[in-house]
């Protein structure tokens, strides 16, 4: 935290003490770092406490059992079970069932005086109960102009709602800071009372996680938003610290400025774990345009890993991209793997881009008759 930047940690090194964030450019990155994130978690016997805005925590519940738990039953189980718990703005009342949902629903009572989060004698009906339960983006009730998107799932306060980096209206600031209190409370209740009471039921530690949505939590640079990241940071950063916090916010909703303003509330960024790593060369997964980035040497020892990682992406992809800016050396054998790395998808002519191509590697390329290969193209040289 405090403005300190640091090259961004892989999902599977944080540990307790971290307050991370995860910008994300696609639906993809987001569930391969996410779900390592939870995955890790159940592992160790951690519990998750998963913060949600703008939506009913048994629909987000449900929301996140679609996502991840068809691919990952643990995930399910955890849902049902209470170690993975939902916190929302919106307070609906427990996430799961079974006795750990029922000391989910003390959680909220003891914050907000009542069982569903919201103000005390207040019905757990009303406009923000309507949650919309599908993927972040899609509208869930209300006029267009508080929606949590534009047509064709637009971001949350995009199109549709406040410009980015604008100003909502008055009714829409005044819901803001009052969703932004329930999720922050006191030592009683929101974070910081669910991470007790997780802790009290005897689980070794507590990973928190946050969607990010610009109504409620307001937008980066405003003393909202402030407020919310200093709290997730108290909760995280105690000494003797149990608990991790990894914030998720979607890079194409900020611009420059906004984006340094998140840098400065976390210690620093979160990427995915590398496919392989043994020292000569390290291969980790690219999402945007989907791919690899290699660095290091591709040899003889290192040809097998790079082979089972190029398998190892999704064959439905039409464009490949290889980031090269970070390779020191390849060998003919490799270069030949590379070329006709667009073979191996389920798309005709799938193109292969090599980008940030070193110039020895150029240089083979061109004394090997390699150049002209179809389908292969290259974005720089360095």
């Amino acid at each position: 935290m405090n403005g300190e930047r640091t090259r961004a940690k892989a999902v599977g090194a944080m540990l307790p003490g971290d307050h991370l964030w995860l910008a994300y450019d696609n639906t993809e990155e987001r569930h391969a770092i996410l779900g390592t994130y939870i995955r890790d978690a159940l592992r160790d016997g951690h519990a998750v406490l998963y913060v949600v805005d703008g939506e009913g925590e048994a629909a987000a519940a449900e929301r996140l059992r679609a996502e991840f738990g068809a691919r990952d039953e643990e995930i399910g189980r955890a849902l049902d079970d209470g170690r993975i718990t939902v916190l929302s703005a919106d307070g609906d009342g427990p996430a799961h069932g079974g006795p750990q949902g029922t000391a989910r629903a003390t959680v909220n009572e003891s914050a907000h005086g009542s069982t569903h989060g919201g103000p005390p004698g207040a019905a757990p009906g009303g406009p923000q109960e309507t949650a919309h339960g599908g993927p972040p983006g899609t509208t869930h009730g209300g006029p267009q102009g508080t929606a949590r998107g534009g047509p064709s799932g637009a971001a949350r306060g995009g199109p549709s709602g406040a410009a980015r980096g604008g100003v909502v209206d008055g009714a829409a600031s005044a819901g803001a800071a009052a969703a932004v209190d329930r999720v922050i409370g006191g030592r009683a209740g929101g974070v910081s009372g669910a991470i007790e009471a997780l802790l009290g039921r005897g689980h070794a530690g507590v990973r928190v996680t946050a969607e990010a949505s610009p109504s409620p939590r307001c937008w980066p640079g405003t003393d909202r938003f402030a407020a919310f990241e200093d709290a997730v940071h108290r909760a995280v950063a105690a000494p003797g610290s149990r608990v991790s916090a990894l914030c998720q916010y979607d890079r194409r909703w900020f611009a420059a400025g906004q984006l340094r303003a998140l840098d400065e509330r976390h210690g620093g960024r979160v990427r995915a774990d590398d496919v392989f790593d043994d020292g000569v060369l390290r291969i980790t997964p690219l999402f945007a345009p989907p791919g690899l980035r290699l660095s290091g040497d591709i040899d003889e020892s290192t040809l097998p890993a790079l082979v089972a990682a190029l398998r190892g992406v999704d064959a439905r992809v039409s464009h490949l991209c290889l980031d090269l800016s970070r390779l020191d050396f390849c060998d003919l054998d490799g270069l030949r793997v590379l070329i006709e790395a667009g073979r191996a998808g389920a798309v005709p002519d799938r193109q292969v881009i090599l980008r940030s191509m070193p110039g020895c590697v150029e240089l083979m390329l061109r004394v090997s008759g390699l150049e002209g290969a179809p389908g292969v193209v290259r974005e720089g040289i360095r």
